[in-house]
């Protein structure tokens, strides 16, 4: 199996002049990893969210996990991402292209679920798009009274 650089250098001589290949390096380090002395100092059960968000700081993301709970996540990546752009010219004004990049497919990372008291009710590791729900999904109706209130009608 060849490696991706012989790849890319043999796709680039097979289109010759006529197009236009471009190949992007990038180092990158996004967020700090949580220090696992931060994470030993949460207990489910006993840590609320406040003591958490003072240890770990904000989160990446924060969804409904369903009526009674909620996850918030935290994630962090140390790694070189790469990305390929091919430009094809087909007529005088026309052209096709591809693009394709590697960044943000896999953040490690830890996710904090708490219940509707505030209070953790577990902890997960790994990768953030094994953890996190990447669907869509409504969040609960709000209390009559709350969205009664809200909604503009008297």
């Amino acid at each position: 199996m060849r490696s991706l650089p012989t790849l890319l250098a043999l796709l680039a001589v097979a289109f010759g002049a006529t197009a236009c290949v471009r190949v992007s390096w990038i180092s990158s380090d996004r967020q700090t990893p949580v220090p696992d002395l931060h994470i030993a100092g949460l207990a489910p059960g006993e840590t609320t969210l406040d003591q958490a968000l003072v240890q770990l700081g904000a989160p990446l993301f924060v969804w409904e996990a369903d009526s009674k709970s909620y996850g918030l996540a935290f994630g962090w990546d140390e790694g070189l991402d790469w990305g390929v752009n091919v430009s094809v010219p087909i007529a005088n004004e026309f052209s096709a292209s591809l693009d394709y990049e590697d960044t943000n497919l896999q953040l490690e990372g830890l996710v904090l679920f708490f219940d509707g008291e505030n209070r953790l009710l577990r902890i997960d590791r790994g990768l953030l798009s094994d953890l996190v729900p990447l669907r869509e999904q409504r969040p609960a109706d709000l209390p009559d009274q709350l969205g009664a209130a809200g909604d503009g009608s008297d």
